[in-house]
């Protein structure tokens, strides 16, 4: 799934894959600002979601996004919020959030009840760029995040993750919904 994220008005989240498997915004208000002279949506914080049904987790993948807070307080409320959720259930799933932790940005993938995460300290009020595998892409079983190009130690071995995808959202339709800019997603 490539979701560009640049529609100018409308529900409809457009997947420019050939899969072409669109999602739809709830709550998230489209074309908010630019980001390289194109659109891009905002996320209110507390009930904005944009659902979708192409991704697939498998054993291995990729995904990417950029993405930015509203605020620099945003990076010290004390809560999380979800850039990314993709769940089966409490032992398989793939989040990409902020924690609760001030300036704390992780990627967690649990599968078969085994979790690794990535964490990052980060108070950038820019929009910043997000790159993750998972699985055996060139790495081993590894977990892998990049943040605008930097590395970040990766995680090694963990469970196969199985069962079927009933959440998958970016932002979140609660309190934990991201506050600020979510868009050019692929995975």
């Amino acid at each position: 799934a490539h979701f560009q994220c640049i529609e100018t008005s409308g529900t409809a989240m457009r997947d420019s894959s050939p899969a072409a498997t669109n999602g739809t915004y709830s709550y998230v208000t489209v074309n908010a600002t630019t980001y390289r002279g194109q659109p891009i949506p905002s996320f209110n914080g507390s009930s904005s979601v944009a659902s979708f049904t192409s991704a697939i987790l498998g054993t291995k993948g990729t995904g990417f996004m950029i993405a930015r807070v509203s605020a620099v307080g945003d990076w010290s409320d004390a809560t999380v919020r979800f850039l990314m959720r993709i769940q089966v259930d409490a032992n398989n799933l793939l989040f990409v959030q902020k924690t609760n932790t001030n300036n704390q940005l992780q990627i967690r993938y649990r599968a078969g009840s085994t979790e690794k995460s990535i964490a990052l300290l980060t108070s950038t009020t820019d929009f910043f760029k997000l790159v993750w595998t998972w699985g055996d892409l060139n790495n081993g079983n590894a977990l892998n995040l990049w943040f605008n190009g930097v590395a970040h130690t990766p995680q090694a071995t963990f469970g196969a993750f199985t069962g079927t995808i009933t959440t998958k959202n970016f932002g979140e339709n609660s309190a934990n919904s991201w506050k600020g800019n979510i868009g050019r997603i692929g995975l």
